[in-house]
């Protein structure tokens, strides 16, 4: 109870196994949604030494803004509680059980461990609580690990009930897939599967076919084509869009539930609304952003080849190469309206890529040298550049890309350079000449080894005097 109602924004968080959020700021929702900014704690709990034999604990706890008072400044926080050294410290056993009586709750004991939180003055919608507490604690509501009851003065209300929902039956369908009370059935479109590298396991995830649901840009009305983020807090932190194909004929819902091993890693990418895992968050390192992106790229690999599978088959050929065409119509002037580019004269300066493919395994990445050089021809003596490398998936016959892979290892193996920005967004600044040009060694991240990379790049130059 001490960290919940005495600390807030402790960055000491992250280190739990399986903690909520890493910010320490979530408590804070209590208070602000009562009127009064005061909210009740009532625990009961197993007797220990740590807790001085005691089982029971009562406090009230109130979250004011900072305010000055007859010159006197003050934090905000105030309690009703009892005083040890100065300090509040909760009522305890039978004063826990009579105040707690006081206001309406019922004795717990330890055939009833857990914590009760009594908002005080709350103009909360209940059926909207109701609604969000389904949406994202569902996983832990169907283990029977979190009870939810609601009152409306003495009136008790309806609970809230998952599996009564039928945008969320699918992924309680998946959920139960992953956690083997239910076997998957490829005939009804199901499919359980695991992620990770030969190291480190990531994580499980299930997919099932949506039967019914209607395909459309309205996405957050069903939840169509969206993944369940999950991680040991038993909370969903996201409906995911970007998993799944998007404008697939044949609708899908997917579960992923991380692996204990990555949670302190997930956990550090959230923001502190705890609603998304951004491989980009600056409280990351560099190879944790990396490992974060290769989580997220494995699992749209794997869901996404399950996806493949359940579409309807391809209409018969037509004989045509759409890309060739395209190409080839690209080349040739007349009926087809094209014209080449205006030269604008040649560059400077030549790249060299010496890039290739390296697979091991269930994995491969783009991994070799770049070398920038400035022509013995060129008119100028130095060069000053900036150089972006990129590195992308080709996911369909039109060659068009999707997200980026992290550029794991980048470093300089001849010439001056500052390297800057993150493995998403590389950013090399130097200056050549015709006797230091500069060369790169780079590596991407793992990812799927079915799939097609490229590697893409712009650079901008000016001459410069040294």
């Amino acid at each position: 109870m001490a960290k919940l109602v005495y600390l807030f924004g402790g960055s000491d968080k992250v280190k739990g196994a399986s903690s909520g959020g890493s910010f320490g700021y979530g408590k804070s929702t209590y208070s602000s949604l009562s009127d009064v900014k005061t909210v009740a704690y009532y625990s009961s709990f197993k007797p220990t030494k740590r807790s001085e034999g005691h089982s029971r604990r009562f406090i009230v706890s109130s979250l004011f803004e900072k305010h000055t008072f007859e010159d006197a400044s003050y934090t905000g926080r105030a309690f009703i509680a009892n005083l040890r050294d100065g300090s509040p410290v909760p009522a305890v056993d039978d004063e826990a059980d009579s105040l707690a009586e006081s206001i309406g709750l019922s004795p717990r004991g330890l055939s009833s461990i857990g914590t009760s939180i009594v908002i005080f003055g709350t103009r909360l919608n209940m059926d909207r609580l109701r609604e969000a507490v389904e949406t994202h604690w569902w996983p832990k509501l169907v283990d029977q690990e979190l009870t939810v009851e609601l009152y409306d003065g003495d009136k008790e209300l309806e609970a809230p009930a998952p599996k009564a929902r039928q945008d969320l039956k699918p992924f309680l369908t998946c959920y139960e897939i992953i956690s083997k009370r239910q076997n998957a059935d490829r005939s009804k479109g199901e499919k359980r599967g695991q992620i990770g590298t030969q190291t480190t396991k990531y994580g499980d995830w299930a997919g099932v076919r949506w039967d019914g649901v209607k395909v459309d840009d309205e996405l957050d009305e069903n939840r169509s084509n969206r993944v369940a983020l999950i991680r040991s807090s038993k909370m969903v932190i996201e409906y995911n869009s970007n998993i799944a194909m998007s404008g697939a004929q044949v609708a899908i819902a997917g579960v992923f539930v991380a692996d204990e091993k990555v949670d302190s890693l997930l956990r550090l990418s959230e923001p502190p609304a705890h609603n998304v895992w951004d491989k980009a968050s600056d409280r990351l390192k560099d190879n944790e952003k990396a490992e974060v992106g290769n989580i997220l790229q494995r699992l749209k690999g794997a869901v996404r080849a399950f996806h493949r599978e359940l579409q309807p088959a391809p209409p018969p050929p037509t004989g045509r190469l759409k890309v060739l065409e395209d190409l080839l119509g690209k080349m040739l002037q007349g009926s087809t309206g094209f014209e080449p580019p205006t030269p604008s004269g040649p560059d400077p300066y030549k790249i060299t890529h010496n890039l290739k493919r390296k697979v091991a395994r269930n994995a491969v990445r783009l991994a070799g040298t770049v070398r920038i050089e400035l022509l013995e021809e060129a008119k100028v003596p130095n060069l000053q550049i900036e150089y972006r490398p990129s590195i992308e998936i080709l996911e369909d016959e039109t060659l068009s890309s999707g997200d980026p892979l992290g550029i794991l290892v980048l470093r300089v193996k001849s010439g001056n350079a500052k390297i800057s920005g993150d493995p998403i967004n590389r950013l090399i600044t130097a200056t050549i000449s015709k006797k230091n040009p500069l060369e790169l060694h780079l590596e991407s991240v793992d990812t799927n080894p079915d799939w097609a990379l490229a590697y893409r790049e712009t650079i901008s130059a000016e001459d410069v005097e040294i």
